[in-house]
């Protein structure tokens, strides 16, 4: 990706995890494919951060989505649902579950933990944010 990109120049890359992981030989365990995924993001990261290109990211995997995006579009059965932060479309999981997406496994722990009685934040999306939050809920 970095390399054809980085020739060519575009203005805008669309990345869709599911079909590139399954296309790469020799990805056959999940370590693997996670740990080529984490390298794939680190340089859209850097692509987007160096050079103001857009990447437009197709992927299911929410906690992805969290630590890589500054913007999210959700789309159900052709409809946008969400146009806005990363945080503010994590608040409504539960609607996202009503149409088949998750969160971030960060934001069902710390709405677990609120429930529990914990004065944690519900909008850290991270597990740097979840950690902070949770340190500090716990003086």
């Amino acid at each position: 990706i970095t390399m054809n990109t980085a020739v060519l120049r575009p203005s805008c890359v669309i990345v869709s995890f599911h079909i590139l992981i399954r296309g790469i030989p020799g990805v056959r365990n999940r370590l693997n494919a996670a740990l080529i995924t984490i390298n794939i993001l680190n340089c859209l990261k850097y692509l987007r951060e160096e050079t103001g290109m857009t990447i437009i990211l197709v992927s299911h995997s929410m906690d992805d989505v969290a630590n890589y995006v500054s913007r999210i579009m959700v789309m159900n059965d052709g409809v946008l649902t969400y146009d806005d932060t990363p945080r503010n479309v994590f608040r409504h999981y539960k609607e996202l579950e009503a149409i088949g997406l998750a969160a971030p496994q960060v934001t069902y722990l710390m709405n677990d933990l609120k429930q529990a009685g914990f004065d944690v934040n519900t909008d850290a999306i991270t597990i740097d944010e979840a950690k902070e939050s949770i340190l500090s809920a716990l003086g």
